[in-house]
Protein backbone atom coordinates (compact mmCIF):
# COMPACT_ATOMS: atom_id res chain seq x y z
CA UNK A 1 0.00 0.00 0.00
CA UNK A 2 2.59 2.57 1.08
CA UNK A 3 4.61 1.64 -2.79
CA UNK A 4 1.31 3.04 -4.15
CA UNK A 5 0.64 6.17 -1.94
CA UNK A 6 4.29 7.41 -2.53
CA UNK A 7 3.64 7.81 -6.14
CA UNK A 8 0.23 9.19 -5.84
CA UNK A 9 2.10 12.04 -3.22
CA UNK A 10 4.88 12.95 -5.75
CA UNK A 11 2.53 13.30 -8.74
CA UNK A 12 1.13 16.77 -8.10
CA UNK A 13 4.67 18.03 -7.46
CA UNK A 14 5.75 17.06 -10.78
CA UNK A 15 2.70 18.57 -12.47
CA UNK A 16 3.96 22.11 -10.27
CA UNK A 17 7.57 21.61 -11.73
CA UNK A 18 6.22 21.25 -15.26
CA UNK A 19 4.13 24.23 -14.97
CA UNK A 20 6.97 26.19 -13.88
CA UNK A 21 9.57 25.49 -16.66
CA UNK A 22 7.21 27.44 -19.17
CA UNK A 23 6.90 30.28 -17.05
CA UNK A 24 10.95 30.56 -16.54
CA UNK A 25 11.27 30.55 -20.29
CA UNK A 26 8.34 32.66 -20.62
CA UNK A 27 10.43 35.65 -18.61
CA UNK A 28 12.96 35.67 -21.62
CA UNK A 29 10.88 36.50 -23.83
CA UNK A 30 10.98 40.41 -25.19
CA UNK A 31 9.09 43.03 -23.74
CA UNK A 32 6.50 44.43 -25.88
CA UNK A 33 6.72 48.33 -24.87
CA UNK A 34 9.64 50.43 -25.46
CA UNK A 35 9.92 54.32 -24.18
CA UNK A 36 13.06 56.49 -25.53
CA UNK A 37 14.68 59.82 -24.72
CA UNK A 38 16.56 61.13 -27.58
CA UNK A 39 18.60 64.29 -28.89
CA UNK A 40 19.49 65.06 -32.22
CA UNK A 41 21.23 67.23 -34.59
CA UNK A 42 20.14 67.75 -37.61
CA UNK A 43 21.70 68.89 -41.59
CA UNK A 44 19.92 71.12 -43.88
CA UNK A 45 19.96 70.94 -47.41
CA UNK A 46 22.34 73.50 -47.32
CA UNK A 47 25.62 73.28 -49.64
CA UNK A 48 27.71 73.30 -46.58
CA UNK A 49 25.55 70.80 -44.58
CA UNK A 50 25.81 73.30 -41.73
CA UNK A 51 23.88 72.78 -38.72
CA UNK A 52 19.77 72.52 -39.40
CA UNK A 53 18.77 76.84 -39.64
CA UNK A 54 16.51 77.10 -36.76
CA UNK A 55 17.59 74.39 -34.04
CA UNK A 56 19.91 74.49 -31.63
CA UNK A 57 21.54 71.45 -31.04
CA UNK A 58 19.98 71.13 -27.98
CA UNK A 59 16.70 72.47 -29.35
CA UNK A 60 15.64 68.80 -30.90
CA UNK A 61 14.45 66.32 -29.01
CA UNK A 62 12.03 63.71 -28.77
CA UNK A 63 10.28 61.13 -26.50
CA UNK A 64 8.93 58.00 -27.94
CA UNK A 65 6.73 55.02 -27.48
CA UNK A 66 6.87 51.83 -28.95
CA UNK A 67 4.61 48.51 -29.37
CA UNK A 68 6.85 45.42 -30.22
CA UNK A 69 5.76 42.69 -32.64
CA UNK A 70 7.27 39.82 -33.98
CA UNK A 71 9.24 42.06 -36.11
CA UNK A 72 7.57 45.21 -36.15
CA UNK A 73 7.06 48.06 -33.92
CA UNK A 74 4.81 51.24 -34.36
CA UNK A 75 4.52 53.69 -31.85
CA UNK A 76 4.56 57.77 -31.41
CA UNK A 77 7.14 60.07 -31.69
CA UNK A 78 6.51 63.15 -30.00
CA UNK A 79 9.90 65.97 -31.00
CA UNK A 80 10.40 69.54 -29.93
CA UNK A 81 12.68 72.44 -29.25
CA UNK A 82 13.85 75.51 -29.65
CA UNK A 83 13.96 77.94 -32.38
CA UNK A 84 16.80 79.73 -33.40
CA UNK A 85 15.33 83.29 -32.55
CA UNK A 86 13.05 83.37 -29.44
CA UNK A 87 10.41 80.82 -30.24
CA UNK A 88 9.35 76.86 -30.48
CA UNK A 89 8.38 73.83 -32.11
CA UNK A 90 6.13 70.65 -31.85
CA UNK A 91 6.07 67.91 -33.79
CA UNK A 92 3.88 64.40 -33.25
CA UNK A 93 4.55 61.49 -35.84
CA UNK A 94 3.39 58.37 -36.17
CA UNK A 95 6.25 55.75 -36.72
CA UNK A 96 6.34 51.88 -37.94
CA UNK A 97 9.78 50.07 -37.67
CA UNK A 98 10.99 46.61 -39.17
CA UNK A 99 13.16 44.90 -37.03
CA UNK A 100 16.19 42.74 -37.30
CA UNK A 101 17.00 40.66 -34.32
CA UNK A 102 20.72 39.79 -32.75
CA UNK A 103 21.68 38.93 -29.55
CA UNK A 104 22.10 41.78 -27.96
CA UNK A 105 21.15 44.42 -30.65
CA UNK A 106 18.51 44.89 -32.91
CA UNK A 107 18.77 47.24 -36.21
CA UNK A 108 15.54 48.77 -38.09
CA UNK A 109 14.07 50.71 -40.72
CA UNK A 110 11.04 52.50 -41.17
CA UNK A 111 9.11 55.63 -41.90
CA UNK A 112 7.34 58.22 -40.00
CA UNK A 113 4.65 60.63 -40.85
CA UNK A 114 3.40 63.96 -38.74
CA UNK A 115 1.98 67.34 -38.10
CA UNK A 116 4.36 69.95 -37.30
CA UNK A 117 3.85 73.57 -35.11
CA UNK A 118 6.02 75.97 -34.88
CA UNK A 119 5.34 79.25 -33.00
CA UNK A 120 7.12 82.61 -33.09
CA UNK A 121 7.58 84.35 -29.59
CA UNK A 122 7.39 87.36 -31.60
CA UNK A 123 5.58 88.72 -34.81
CA UNK A 124 8.85 90.34 -35.77
CA UNK A 125 10.47 87.43 -36.60
CA UNK A 126 7.66 86.08 -39.32
CA UNK A 127 3.71 84.18 -38.68
CA UNK A 128 3.70 80.99 -36.86
CA UNK A 129 3.38 78.35 -39.00
CA UNK A 130 1.72 74.93 -39.23
CA UNK A 131 2.74 72.00 -41.67
CA UNK A 132 3.50 68.01 -41.92
CA UNK A 133 6.23 66.46 -42.20
CA UNK A 134 7.36 62.56 -43.75
CA UNK A 135 10.44 60.70 -43.89
CA UNK A 136 12.57 57.37 -43.55
CA UNK A 137 14.86 56.00 -40.77
CA UNK A 138 17.27 53.04 -40.23
CA UNK A 139 19.22 52.73 -36.14
CA UNK A 140 19.84 50.48 -34.11
CA UNK A 141 19.37 49.29 -29.71
CA UNK A 142 22.23 47.80 -28.35
CA UNK A 143 20.88 46.56 -24.89
CA UNK A 144 22.97 46.64 -21.89
CA UNK A 145 20.59 44.58 -19.68
CA UNK A 146 16.83 43.39 -19.90
CA UNK A 147 15.78 46.85 -19.73
CA UNK A 148 17.61 49.46 -20.80
CA UNK A 149 19.42 50.06 -23.95
CA UNK A 150 21.52 52.41 -26.15
CA UNK A 151 19.60 53.84 -29.42
CA UNK A 152 21.68 55.35 -32.44
CA UNK A 153 19.34 56.78 -35.35
CA UNK A 154 20.10 58.59 -38.40
CA UNK A 155 17.39 59.66 -40.92
CA UNK A 156 15.71 61.89 -43.72
CA UNK A 157 13.13 63.98 -43.40
CA UNK A 158 10.89 66.30 -45.54
CA UNK A 159 8.78 69.20 -44.05
CA UNK A 160 6.42 71.54 -45.78
CA UNK A 161 5.31 74.87 -43.61
CA UNK A 162 3.11 77.09 -44.34
CA UNK A 163 1.25 79.90 -42.29
CA UNK A 164 -1.19 83.13 -43.10
CA UNK A 165 0.59 87.29 -42.59
CA UNK A 166 -0.99 90.27 -42.55
CA UNK A 167 0.86 92.79 -44.70
CA UNK A 168 -0.11 97.03 -43.72
CA UNK A 169 0.46 98.99 -46.82
CA UNK A 170 0.71 102.70 -47.25
CA UNK A 171 -2.40 104.63 -49.20
CA UNK A 172 -1.01 105.95 -52.34
CA UNK A 173 -2.82 109.49 -51.78
CA UNK A 174 -0.95 109.10 -48.10
CA UNK A 175 -4.33 109.68 -46.37
CA UNK A 176 -4.17 106.10 -44.24
CA UNK A 177 -3.10 102.37 -44.52
CA UNK A 178 -4.86 99.17 -45.15
CA UNK A 179 -4.30 95.23 -45.10
CA UNK A 180 -4.30 92.71 -46.88
CA UNK A 181 -3.49 88.73 -45.43
CA UNK A 182 -1.14 87.04 -47.42
CA UNK A 183 -0.44 82.88 -47.40
CA UNK A 184 3.73 82.06 -47.05
CA UNK A 185 5.76 79.02 -46.61
CA UNK A 186 8.44 76.94 -47.12
CA UNK A 187 9.42 73.36 -47.75
CA UNK A 188 12.91 71.49 -46.27
CA UNK A 189 14.69 68.34 -46.31
CA UNK A 190 16.94 67.90 -43.47
CA UNK A 191 18.86 64.49 -42.07
CA UNK A 192 18.67 64.22 -38.57
CA UNK A 193 21.35 62.08 -36.76
CA UNK A 194 20.30 61.36 -32.88
CA UNK A 195 21.44 59.33 -29.50
CA UNK A 196 19.61 58.27 -26.63
CA UNK A 197 18.29 55.71 -24.63
CA UNK A 198 15.61 53.15 -24.70
CA UNK A 199 13.61 51.27 -21.62
CA UNK A 200 11.71 48.32 -22.25
CA UNK A 201 8.83 46.94 -20.13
Amino acid sequence: MKKILLPLLLLPFGVFAQEVAPDSSAAQKPLKWEVGLNNSIAFSTDDNLVFYDDMFVLGRNSVSVYRNFKTVQAGLIVEGGVLAIDGWWLSPQAVVNYKVAFRKFYAYSGGVAGYVREQSASWLYGPSMNGFVSGAQVGGVYNLGKRFGLNLEAGVRFKHMSGTVTVIHENGTGTGTFTTTEVVGYSDVYFPVSVGVRYSF
